[in-house]
């Protein structure tokens, strides 16, 4: 059993993950800034929840001496693909130095890192559609830029001062727990306006294509992950194939059996044009077979929703 701090643990990813891991007997502390921990709630009794916020570096400290924390996941983050500059720039200081000095401390106490970058958003609009761990990146949006940023520090650290780590680059991940009103999850978000009777928009002609995970597989591959100590590489985590927004769309009819209208926009330039995740490499890392079908996932998810 391994002693685990999730930075960031009652959002969408970080829920699941709690859960999922505690199911497992590890011990769970989760470190959040909201106190709206609803997603925790079913399983509370199992985890221990801490408030506060990550720039507090003193309480953070505090939290690794008394807990003992021998692995600590980081899913802070307030940036998101379609996030401008400004925001960006406001949010340095909690995306970019506050996640440096974690590293730097994490290797003096020899503590391992599993940092959640991003899989989309790293490689941006290069000539493959399908894309591995060793393609060069090529961000074309800021998110995608300050992920690479972190990728690179935390590898420094781990060539100069030992830091154990994984950079874990996930697909297009959707599933309980995810917000229904926002800017970013085609499958949550379509769900949410199907609900409340909202047109779905849709930027471009529907034909980009991305890569979908259900979010229990995602726990999955990072439990197996760190039980078989696959430490200090980045993984492409994803189905390993790319859908269209128009058949995403059409199968959440199939699986609803809801009629929805469409709004085709003008295109985002943030946006690249395809992408999946080769998980070759992950494939001889774990046991990386059984996936969630498409299909299966969105009846999980609406069945989630309507509960």
């Amino acid at each position: 059993m391994s002693n685990i701090l999730i930075l960031g643990g009652s959002g969408f990813i970080g829920s699941n993950l709690a859960e999922y891991l505690s199911e497992k007997g590890e011990n769970i502390i989760v470190f959040n800034k909201s106190k709206n921990v609803k997603n925790l709630e079913p399983f509370k009794d199992r985890i221990k929840i801490i408030n506060g916020d990550f720039r507090d570096f003193k309480k953070i400290r505090k939290i690794f001496d008394k807990e003992k924390i021998d692995i600590v996941i980081h899913l802070i983050s307030n940036v998101i693909p379609g996030t401008e500059f400004d925001k960006v720039a406001a949010d340095m200081d909690v995306e970019l130095v506050t996640t440096m000095k974690l590293a730097n401390y994490l290797a003096e106490k020899k503590i391992k890192l599993v940092f959640f970058s991003t899989g989309g958003a790293i490689y941006g609009n290069n000539t493959k559609t399908l894309y591995s761990e060793n393609d060069t990146p090529n961000p074309i949006n800021y998110y995608g830029w300050l992920k690479l940023s972190i990728e690179k520090y935390i590898e420094m650290q781990h060539e100069i001062n030992g830091l154990e780590y994984m950079n874990i680059r996930p697909s297009n991940v959707y599933g309980k727990n995810q917000k229904q009103k926002g800017k970013q999850g085609l499958i949550a978000v379509t769900l949410g306006k199907i609900i409340r009777n909202e047109k779905i928009d849709v930027w471009g002609d529907g034909k980009i294509t991305r890569d979908y995970l259900y979010v229990e597989d995602l726990c999955r591959a990072v439990y197996l992950l760190i039980k078989n100590n696959k430490w200090n590489e980045t993984y492409n985590i994803g189905s390993g194939k790319g859908t269209s927004v128009n058949s995403v769309l059409k199968t959440i009819k199939n699986v609803t059996g809801k009629d929805f209208k469409i709004n085709y926009t003008e295109k985002r330039k943030i946006d690249s044009k395809h992408n999946a995740l080769n998980t070759a490499k992950l494939k001889k890392a774990i046991k990386w077979e059984n996936l969630t079908t498409l299909e299966d996932g969105i009846k999980k998810t609406w069945e989630t929703i309507n509960n």
